[in-house]
């Protein structure tokens, strides 16, 4: 009797799975394409970030300076098109040492992460060859050499995997911390130079090891 029950039990169980799953699926759906699901950008969120991204292509500072009366996120917000940061823009686009100089003295945070992970001295290091004055330029702003994200993976582990030996230098010379640990799930916790050694970049790795040692 009892296995009867929990058959029956079962059936009733699995019965209402078929249902409401079909159900759930459909009204997912509904609110996807009919309301209250992501909306595509419009043309005038596209055309503002183009038009300024172009400026800032061509380290234009007199058409930046008219953005900042005709665009309201402009320049301390978030573009409307993919919402980052616009000083995250100016990296990808030109990485011109003027128009970053400019948004710092517009007032933009060196030290503001994005919901991607980004964070400015992040992306200067990033940027391939690496302009020092760029990063210098930072760093007078008052970014955080040892900025870390929710991994705690700061600029030089970056670098030190990616193998952009002139970024790492750079970083080394000017203090960041050779012993900041990034948080991993393993529990192993690796330092800059365990990221150089697990991604095999033979040069990076050499360097952090000469700079550890030196520092001991």
């Amino acid at each position: 009797m009892l296995f009867v029950k929990k058959s029956i039990g079962w059936f009733f169980f699995g019965a209402a799975l078929i249902v409401l799953i079909p159900i759930g699926i459909l009204l997912k759906l509904k609110w996807y394409f009919w309301g209250g699901g992501p909306q595509p950008p419009s043309q005038d969120s596209v055309d503002t970030y183009n038009d300024v991204t172009q400026a800032m292509q061509d380290a234009d500072i007199d058409a930046l300076e008219a953005f900042t009366r005709s665009v309201e996120s402009f320049p301390l917000g978030s573009d409307p098109f993919v919402n980052t940061p616009w000083l995250n823009h100016a990296f990808d686009y030109g990485n011109h040492l003027a128009v970053i100089t400019w948004l710092i003295e517009q007032g933009c945070d060196v030290n503001f992460e994005d919901d991607c992970g980004n964070w400015p001295l992040d992306n200067a290091c990033e940027q391939q060859p690496f302009n020092a004055e760029v990063a210098q330029a930072l760093i007078d702003a008052g970014a955080d050499i040892d900025h870390g994200d929710c991994l705690g993976f700061t600029s030089l582990h970056h670098v030190a995997m990616r193998g952009h030996l002139d970024a790492l230098k750079w970083l080394l010379a000017n203090g960041a911390d050779t012993t900041k640990a990034q948080w991993d799930y393993h529990g192993s916790d690796p330092l800059a130079i365990d990221m150089a050694r697990k991604y095999s970049q033979k040069e990076a790795y050499a360097i952090l090891e000469r700079a550890m040692a030196s520092s001991n």
